[in-house]
């Protein structure tokens, strides 16, 4: 089961919103001017911290 992010130290809080900044720009760098292929609201940030902890849970795991 992948951790809440709440159950994590603050460092490694600290850690994951960093990656997940990364991540997100990086996405968004990506899609360039596509963008209008998108109908409703869509959280990059929230989508990409749940990578970040999901990557967490396979690196420890492997």
């Amino acid at each position: 089961m992948v951790k809440k992010f709440n159950e994590f130290s603050e460092e490694i809080q600290a850690e994951i919103i960093r990656a997940a900044t990364k991540v997100t720009v990086a996405k968004i760098n990506a899609k360039g001017a596509k963008f209008d292929c998108y109908y409703g609201h869509k959280n990059w940030f929230r989508d990409s911290i749940s990578e970040v902890i999901s990557g967490l849970k396979a690196a420890s795991n492997g």
